[in-house]
């Protein structure tokens, strides 16, 4: 939106508040008043105030004829008037433009702002690369169409500069040839043209400045958003390191399994024959006892069956050593299982840790 302009009245109220502070009205002094405005137009409208409360100096009119005279007067607010509206308009379109490049600025701080946001996310979950990813490529096309629209708008600002440098020299042209046809006000429109020239090359040194920060910051865009593209890379690598690394872990987690699983049954096998064992262990437990009752009901009988008590004691003794057989077999038995479970915890650890 262009900037609104000053009036008569403003100049007016302005130049009471530099009398107020004992300040001369100068064109300096009510533009810093305002805030605003045009060094051209505050000129204009100081003169028309010094003409209406006869401070401005008279010429001598009577130098040149009345009819060319007020010719004369006319050509030079015609061309006044068209030199501080062409001014205005393009400070306005200036202003429009910079405001704009200057949203399209913000906007791309904000995107880069969301997209590290994006990075980090992707560095703390890599499960969700593929998606990650397709965003990430969506988000650098946009953003390098916005750059191709920035770098039209900026080639667009530039022709708009140097048509306006090509209105200025017409309008120094003009101003020459004013300055032919007006020998009586030389010194004054000559004085105007130095304050006009100074003041567009003011402009157009403030606003190679600016177009040079834009070009700076939009070069410090493009290096990061390098960086980001360079550092995703080295992302994807990693990741591709990870998924060889979880699918070499899967491999060996899936042995580990079929190992444990065949131990397990190992195991329940060693308990059904601990188990068969041990009640074969009973048995024979109590055989032992009827035999030794039977012994000692026998004992009345010792001399009639001494044959049998000895073949009875050889039973005994056998049965003795297969006892103890027995449980040195239980014994190594349980030290297997053991073994084993010891083995079955360390893979159960092993397999925790993997994971």
């Amino acid at each position: 939106m262009g900037r609104i302009g000053i009036s008569y009245q403003d100049v007016a109220t302005a130049i009471l508040k530099l009398q107020e502070q004992s300040k001369p009205p100068t064109v300096d002094n009510v533009r810093e008043v305002l805030k605003t405005g045009s060094k051209s137009t505050i000129a204009r409208l100081l003169r028309e105030w010094k003409q209406q409360h006869g401070l401005l100096k008279n010429y001598n009119d009577a130098t040149l004829p009345t009819e060319l005279m007020a010719v004369v007067k006319e050509f030079w607010l015609k061309l006044q008037n068209k030199t501080d509206g062409s001014i205005d308009k393009h400070q306005q379109e200036y202003d429009a433009a910079r405001h704009e490049i200057q949203q399209q600025l913000n906007q791309y701080k904000a995107k880069d702002a969301a997209w590290w946001n994006r990075v980090q996310v992707l560095e703390e979950k890599l499960r969700l690369q593929n998606e990650d990813n397709k965003q990430l490529n969506a988000a650098l096309i946009a953003e390098q169409q916005e750059k191709i629209e920035a770098t039209k708008q900026l080639q667009a600002l530039q022709s708009h500069q140097l048509e306006t440098e090509a209105e200025n020299e017409r309008l120094q042209q003009l101003l020459k040839q004013a300055q032919t046809n007006l020998e009586h006000y030389q010194t004054t429109i000559q004085q105007i043209h130095l304050e006009h020239e100074a003041v567009m090359k003011q402009q157009y040194a403030d606003h190679e400045q600016k177009l040079l920060q834009l070009q700076q910051q939009i070069e410090h865009v493009t290096r990061e958003r390098t960086f980001l593209e360079v550092r995703y890379g080295s992302l994807d690598k990693e990741y591709g390191l990870l998924m060889t690394k979880h699918a070499t872990l899967e491999s060996q987690a899936q042995e580990l399994q079929t190992k444990h699983n065949k131990l397990e049954l190992d195991c329940a096998r060693i308990s059904q024959n601990y188990a068969r064992i041990s009640q074969d262990c009973n048995v024979q437990r109590q055989a032992l006892e009827a035999k030794n009752n039977e012994l000692t009901e026998c004992q009345l009988g010792l001399g009639l069956a001494e044959q049998h008590v000895d073949y009875l004691q050889n039973t005994l003794f056998a049965t003795e050593d297969k006892l103890i057989a027995l449980q040195d077999d239980y014994l190594s038995v349980s030290q297997e299982k053991a073994n084993l479970e010891g083995y079955v915890r360390e893979l159960r650890t092993r397999w925790v840790g993997g994971q």
